[in-house]
């Protein structure tokens, strides 16, 4: 997998370097862990809206939650990390969810189809990076892999290769 997120970098590098500054951008990507399955009841404010906006269906919007746009998606981590991030850099956030529930690490491996799981991510942080410069990868894997302990010993080469 280590291979996997080294070329997406490489993809999103040459992208992301001569186009407007708008946005630094960071892809999220992973299982339900990333695209959120926290009630969204009681969520802590989010004092920097303003200045953060998630990529969605091919355009820039003020982000809120959920920020994945997948059936069932709730309070993630993604908002927080723009909000502490913003923080720290003053500078304008963009999120580009690729997240998705219920996947295993190996739908993950990479992929030029653009309807596989890769494919869809970088053809997605492609597009958003013509408003900014692709800063950061975020990868957050929930417990699918986690089934059986068989499954589980394998996740490590898994995610590496």
């Amino acid at each position: 997998m280590w291979a996997a997120i080294t070329l997406l970098f490489a993809i999103m590098a040459t992208v992301g370097v001569a186009h407007a500054d708008a946005f630094d951008i960071y892809i999220l990507a992973g299982q339900s862990n990333m695209s959120g399955r926290a009630p969204l009841e009681g969520i802590p404010p989010f004092k920097n809206a303003a200045h953060v906006f998630a990529y969605r269906t091919g355009q820039w919007q003020p982000a809120h939650e959920p920020v994945a746009d997948e059936p069932g998606a709730k309070l993630g981590p993604s908002l927080s990390f723009a909000d502490a991030l913003y923080d720290l850099r003053h500078h304008q956030i963009g999120l580009v969810n690729c997240a998705r529930g219920a996947t295993k690490i190996e739908q993950w491996q990479p992929s030029k189809d653009p309807n596989s799981l890769f494919g869809a991510c970088v053809l997605r942080a492609k597009e958003a990076s013509e408003h900014g410069k692709i800063k950061g990868f975020l990868w957050y894997q929930g417990e699918f892999d986690t089934w059986s302990m068989d499954m589980a010993g394998r996740w490590p080469a898994r995610f590496l290769n």
